[in-house]
């Protein structure tokens, strides 16, 4: 998306947690949290406990360690973001899938077969029968932030500015 942006072959691109380019600017549209989504039954889902700067109840990444967990591919965000958090907390967990479905790693996470980590934004938009418990994770939290790019220097239809605006009010 980056380079549709800089190539003026794209507008605007909204991204969670980017990498920040130089050619680019940003917007920030909101902050949100990076959850940890877990099944329900999972011996550890009545553990968390809440801590005054999380969304959810916080628990330590590092309990789930030797977890299986459900990752989005290293080109999404909340990819980097999995495989960084694992860095952080030095963990190899085994990973049962890698897929680029947001809904559908909540879904099979809420089911048991793994954890994931899903961003606060998408969480009002996924409907399961069995919804999981959401934790918050990191110290004290792990947050991103939600931008709209777009070309520096570069001219900003009206159109473009009208729709940030628009979305600007959906996510806040």
């Amino acid at each position: 998306m980056e380079e549709l942006l800089i190539s003026g072959k794209a507008d605007i691109a909204i991204f969670n947690h980017p990498i920040k380019n130089p050619h680019l600017d940003y917007e920030v549209l909101r902050r949100e949290e990076i959850a940890l989504a877990v099944a329900k039954t999972h011996p550890l889902a009545q553990k968390g406990r809440w801590r005054s700067q999380c969304r959810f109840p916080w628990i330590d990444l590092k309990r789930f360690e030797n977890e299986p967990f459900i990752i989005h591919l290293p080109d999404q965000r909340t990819g980097q973001i999995a495989r960084q958090l694992f860095e952080q907390y030095k963990m190899s967990p085994p990973i049962a899938l890698q897929t680029r479905s947001i809904e559908g790693a909540v879904r099979l996470a809420a089911s048991g077969f793994g954890l994931c980590f899903v961003s606060e934004s998408h969480l009002k938009y996924i409907y399961t029968q069995n919804q999981p418990v959401y934790f918050s994770i990191g110290e004290p939290s792990t947050k991103i932030e939600l931008v709209v790019a777009y070309r520096k220097g570069g001219y900003l239809p009206q159109y473009a500015q009208d729709y940030i605006q628009i979305v600007r009010s959906c996510v806040t």
